[in-house]
């Protein structure tokens, strides 16, 4: 059997014969953080937005939202590009954004993860982890596979795992800026020893126009010493 999805948008076209429940899994997740807690973000696609308006609804009642990806194209964090939209969407509205430059050289980040740690720990109680990325068609349209990890139900190897991983990543970029493209022009190509401006530069010192305003920071692969 087919459906012709061609009159709706991805995050309204259903297929009536699959009753997928990854939406509630990430969801359930998502609605669980409460002011002081902190949700880690692994995805490769980022522009679902029912999931982006959790994740900034999230960040309202005063939860930390961290998310860690590669850079859309184009592949320097120091370029925009419209499909950091939904980036840029957590970046402002107070969540942090580290993303890896995608370049060949550089750790390609395919994880797909929701980690939550509470407040005041280092520890993470919870995780989803699957092969769902945060965008429609991999919502609503694919088959795809997720499983929820809880203390409760003896999955403390794995969510630690999970944490301590995301930890890793989210270390070895640094902080840049991220441009919101449909604000103002795009800034141009720089040289790659300069991809990681010095944060102390006064806007136009690298010949560039003035960053948006933001609550959030993208960023590349630290140098290898």
């Amino acid at each position: 059997t087919t459906y012709d999805v061609s009159n709706n948008v991805p995050e309204t076209a259903t297929y009536p014969s699959i009753k997928g429940n990854v939406r509630a899994m990430q969801q359930n997740l998502i609605s669980s953080a409460a002011k002081g807690d902190t949700l880690k973000i692994y995805n490769e696609e980022f522009s679902d937005p029912k999931s982006l308006d959790l994740l900034t609804s999230a960040i309202g009642r005063g939860v930390n939202v961290q998310v860690t990806m590669t850079a859309a194209s184009p592949p320097t964090p120091t370029r925009g590009s419209p499909s950091w939209d939904g980036e840029l969407k957590i970046a402002k509205a107070g969540g942090v954004v580290h993303l890896f430059t995608n370049t060949a050289s550089a750790l390609y980040i395919h994880a797909k993860a929701i980690i939550l740690v509470p407040a005041g720990s280092t520890n993470a109680t919870a995780a989803y982890s699957g092969s769902t990325n945060l965008a429609a068609a991999s919502m609503n349209f694919n088959r795809e596979l997720g499983v929820n990890f809880n203390l409760n139900t003896g999955d403390e190897a794995a969510i630690n795992a999970l944490n301590n991983t995301f930890n890793t990543d989210w270390s070895q970029v640094t902080n840049v800026t991220v441009w919101d493209s449909t604000a103002q022009p795009l800034p141009p190509v720089v040289p790659a020893r300069q991809q990681v401006p010095d944060p102390n530069l006064q806007p136009g010192a690298l010949g560039d126009t003035p960053p948006a305003a933001c609550g959030s920071v993208a960023g590349s692969q630290k140098p290898k010493n």
